[in-house]
């Protein structure tokens, strides 16, 4: 369980009914102090993108930081 009492990770859910949108919102990956990630901050958002990757999305919304406007 996360701090709040919540699930910690996106393993800790119930499948909800079909047709439920689901939100996922995940946590930066590790950065250097200028906020630009690390080898392993790109590894995590990987990690991340191919668990993702075969779930329906209708929008993204994201910080103006660099580490949220990386490209592969």
């Amino acid at each position: 369980m996360g701090a709040r009492g919540g699930p910690s990770t996106l393993r800790d859910h119930t499948t909800p009914p079909p047709g439920t949108p689901r939100r996922a919102t995940p946590r930066p990956g590790t950065a250097d102090a200028f906020g630009n990630p690390t080898g392993i901050g790109r590894r995590q958002a990987g990690l991340l993108g191919e668990r993702l990757a075969g779930l329906p999305v209708d929008a993204v919304w994201h910080s103006p930081l660099p580490r949220t406007r990386m490209e592969p």
